[in-house]
């Protein structure tokens, strides 16, 4: 087919530029509008239309027309049946068509008069199609010389034809994309509003159950202070003896309130994440030098295997963590002539790992899915208000990690802290600070 080109070197430059500017497009309606003017300067022709293909209904439909605007209403949307007409046989063949005279070919269909519109006798049309995929038809007349067209011009419009269609498949895609891009846009949005108002629902939820489970924990030893004192009230004068005994309840009613307010600032203090670097390795053995001191009188063995190498993360109350656990450990083993508690540290495939094993009593299956909640404890009043594993866990899920325990009735006890690599920094504690604050 070039070859027919190769002697019009201008033509051919001027075909480059047109193809270009229809490459530019942006959308359809800019593609028709612009390509079909393009042609009709390139081609020295007056007048031309675009029909696309209708493919509910199997036929053309006239979307677009060139060079008698002001008829435009009176053939706008005019239908032309596949197979029928010229632009019809073009549509169905997928194939150019070279007209030297419409007015003596069989194949022209003189709808709405159209004939008396024409100043010329000889047609272009051409297809525009993907593949097997039909898109319409471009038709052109009227040449300004008067002229009949000539076979090397249905070529040139084969080709910037061509170029139409491939654009056209482009924009149509891009749309798609848009909408879908759109579309998960919307869609990430909805699920960012959805995730919002389920953590308020959490965050009322847990509300609920804590005021719920602090309305009991104070109420009750707060039922008894107030009984026993109406007692001694009672009885003050009567110089009783066991009013002592009465007022030894109401202390240990106000120790487990305090205790329960004392774990609840505590929860509240960690609550507020630091931008402190602190090492692993350090933190855990400054926590277990503090727990050793309070527990000295205990008798177990200490264990200490550290494989991870030297690691940071900011500080966010892992040491409380540590601490909590430890202390867990030493009292669960106080009743043992010969504990054992055994700290280790290692990597695991995407997390860095803190194990902390005891010889203690274990813990009961029917408690292993509760003992992380608030106010959940087995221990007595004086012991603890229930808050301290619940808090290891909040803190822990600040470094989007986990806590994990493996427990056996009399068969010890280990809990896994895992933190995410991502959440952590290594070796050089100076370098790394520098790079966090660049």
């Amino acid at each position: 087919m070039l070859t027919s080109l190769n002697h019009n070197k201008e033509k051919i430059k001027e075909l480059s530029r047109l193809l270009k500017t229809i490459n530019s497009s942006a959308n359809t309606k800019d593609l028709f509008r612009a390509s079909l003017n393009q042609i009709l300067l390139f081609l020295g022709a007056e007048r031309g239309s675009v029909l696309l293909f209708d493919i509910k209904n199997n036929n053309l439909i006239l979307r677009l027309m060139r060079g008698q605007e002001e008829n435009f209403n009176d053939f706008k949307d005019a239908v032309q049946k596949i197979g029928e007409g010229i632009s019809g046989t073009v549509a169905l063949e997928k194939k150019p068509i070279l007209v030297k005279n419409i007015r003596t070919d069989s194949r022209f269909k003189n709808t709405y008069n159209i004939l008396n519109h024409y100043k010329t006798n000889s047609f272009l049309s051409v297809p525009l199609f993907i593949k097997d995929t039909l898109i319409g038809v471009i038709n052109i007349t009227d040449k300004t010389s008067k002229n009949v067209f000539l076979e090397e011009e249905l070529e040139y419009l084969t080709i910037i034809s061509t170029q139409i269609s491939y654009t056209y498949e482009r924009i149509k895609l891009q749309d798609e994309i848009n909408i879908k891009t759109a579309e998960n846009a919307k869609l990430a949005v909805e699920k960012i509003e959805i995730e919002r108002q389920l953590n308020i629902a959490k965050k009322f939820a847990s509300l609920g159950k804590i005021s719920s489970s602090i309305a009991h924990e104070i109420n009750n030893p707060l039922d008894g202070v107030m009984r026993y004192t109406n007692l001694c009230l009672d009885r003050i004068d009567r110089n009783e003896k066991n009013i002592k005994d009465y007022l030894i309840e109401v202390k240990d009613g106000l120790k487990r309130i305090a205790n329960t307010v004392r774990s609840l600032l505590e929860f509240s203090r960690h609550n507020t994440p630091s931008n402190k670097l602190i090492s692993i390795n350090e933190t855990l053995n400054d926590a277990v030098s503090g727990v050793i001191k309070k527990y000295g009188d205990c008798s177990f063995t200490l264990i200490k295997n550290y494989a991870l190498a030297q690691c940071y993360v900011y500080d966010k109350g892992i040491k409380h963590v540590f601490v909590n656990i430890l202390k867990n450990a030493c009292e669960a083993m106080e009743d043992k002539k010969e504990g054992r508690l055994s700290i280790e540290t290692c990597e695991g495939e995407n997390t860095i790992d803190i194990k902390i094993s005891d010889s203690g009593y274990g813990i009961k299956d029917e408690n292993r899915t509760t003992i992380f909640e608030p106010f959940f404890t087995t221990k007595s009043a004086e012991k603890g208000a229930g808050l301290g594993l619940a808090i290891c866990y909040d803190i822990v899920q600040k470094y989007n990690g986990s806590i994990k325990l493996d427990s056996k009735p009399s068969d010890g006890t280990t809990f896994t802290i895992s933190i995410p690599r991502n959440e952590t920094l290594y070796d050089n504690k100076e370098a790394n600070i520098a790079s966090c604050r660049t």
